[in-house]
Formats: structure tokens, sequence, C-alpha cells
């Protein structure tokens, strides 16, 4: 607050800021903000105290979200409730989106969802039908739509993407578009309690895969016996003899609307 009032933050303190930030984003938080960790280290290593307009959007932030008092808290015991499995699945070409979730409680469900022109126009232009942010839009629309049963709960998330299934890991990425659905991610993560786990998944044995495609015959679904875990092999194996509840799609405004997408989009424009 000092420092957005007096528009200068020496390198020193830029330093020190952003590796206690580093620390807590990592060690307690898992990934929640480190793409608005960069503007500060770059600071740390300027030879000028003025604060710019990235700084000062970046800072703007953060105060903002020490304000929202997230606190986790860490039980002797652990989490009684079983994990929930969020498997995300996207095709390019049209543009769908799908994920299923299967609880204990609540069995399968699963929802679809064709992307907006406008939420498509979001992304970067690339050769590759957009299929790695699409596959990261899916996650996006598991946690949105699923809200209510991922909430205070641990999530394994099932994907077929090497690339999303990396970024997710570290919580940002170098493309600005990508960036921002991580940011938001990890951000719902914090706030609703979950603990997210991210594990790769055969697209064979993707149950998303189905609804991705307009195919909604759960029942006949071929196992092969996939690499991921144990886990994911019974999962796949509990799917094949349930019928999945369709759950209608939503998708919050952060990940829909080009407004929401503005606070990193200044460094990836450059």
């Amino acid at each position: 607050m000092a420092a957005l009032q007096e528009g200068k933050m020496s390198c020193g303190v830029a330093s020190k800021l952003a590796g206690k930030l580093q620390w807590g984003v990592s060690a307690l938080f898992r990934r929640l903000g480190r793409a608005q960790l960069r503007p500060i280290y770059d600071q740390s290593h300027k030879s000028t105290a003025k604060i710019g307009s990235e700084l000062r959007r970046t800072l703007l932030w953060w105060v903002k979200i020490l304000k929202e008092g997230i606190a986790e808290t860490r039980c002797w015991a652990d989490n009684v409730k079983p994990p929930v499995h969020l498997f995300c699945d996207a095709a390019g070409h049209p543009a769908k989106l799908a994920a299923t979730l299967y609880t204990p409680e609540e069995g399968c469900l699963y929802t679809a969802l064709c992307p907006t022109e406008q939420m498509l126009q979001l992304f970067k232009r690339r050769g590759d039908n957009q299929i790695m942010g699409l596959e990261l839009l899916s996650i996006s629309l598991g946690l949105c739509t699923f809200e209510k049963q991922l909430r205070g709960r641990r999530v394994v998330i099932h994907s077929d993407n090497t690339g999303s299934e990396v970024a997710l890991r570290k919580g940002t990425a170098r493309s600005y578009d990508h960036a921002q659905l991580f940011h938001h991610q990890w951000f719902q993560e914090a706030c609703k309690g979950m603990e997210l786990h991210v594990g790769r998944v055969k697209t064979d044995d993707n149950i998303a895969d189905l609804p991705s495609r307009s195919e909604h015959r759960f029942c006949s679904l071929s196992f092969q016996d996939p690499l991921f875990s144990l886990c994911a092999c019974l999962v796949v194996r509990i799917f094949k003899s349930m019928v999945a509840k369709f759950v209608p799609p939503a998708l919050a405004t952060e990940y829909s609307s080009r407004e929401t997408w503005d606070e990193l989009q200044e460094r990836w424009l450059m």
C-alpha cells in the first residue's frame, strides 16, 4: 500500500515481496496468483523504482486478494471424504467442451457446451484449432458447472492433453490467453476450498471424450487398461456400469468475457 501511494518500489523491496508471495502460492495456496508475480520479479531487476502501469495493476490485484481473507486450514486428520474425479475434454472442429464428474454420492454427471465465436476470439490466433485453449476451457467448464459438488473436496482432474496437464500444474504459461485461464482456475480453487490434483489419462479412457463428440452412450465404453493410475482404472469401470446424468453447463464470466481478461493483457501484448 505504501508503494502504491508513493508510486515507487525499490528493487530490494520488490525482491523480498516476490520471494514471500512465491513461497506462499507454492507452499500454501497451490499456485494461486503465480501469473501475477512476473511484474514484481521484473521490478527487482530494474534500475528505477518508479511503478509502471503493469506493476500497479498487479499490486492492486494482490491487495484485493489479501483483503479477501482466503485461508487454508491444515487439519491433523486427513479429509475423510473420498476424492471426486473430473474428466475434461474438448473437440477442435467444430469446437465443443465437455466435462464428466464422478462422485461417490451422486454417481456420474456430465455437461457439454459449444463455445461462442466471441469466446473463441479471446484466444490468440493459432493453427491448431485452439485445441489446448479449448482443453483448458473444458476444465473451467467442469469447475464452474460442478462447483457445488467440488466445494471443499479433493478433486482429481484427468486430462488427455499433455500441454494443458503440465501447464496447469505450473499455474501459469507464456501465452497470455492460456495464463489467464490458469489464473482464474487456481483463484477459483482457493476460494472454494478445493484441493486440485492433475493427472494424465489416455485419450481412449477419457470419459469426457464421448460428450465432447456428442456421444452420450456411456454404457458402451471400451475399456483398455490405462497407465495413469489404478484409481483411473476403477473410475472407468464404474462409469461403464452406470448412466450419466446431464447437468446444464455453467461458465463464469471470468472465463468468457473480454473485459475480465484485461488484468494480465499488457505483458503479453508487449
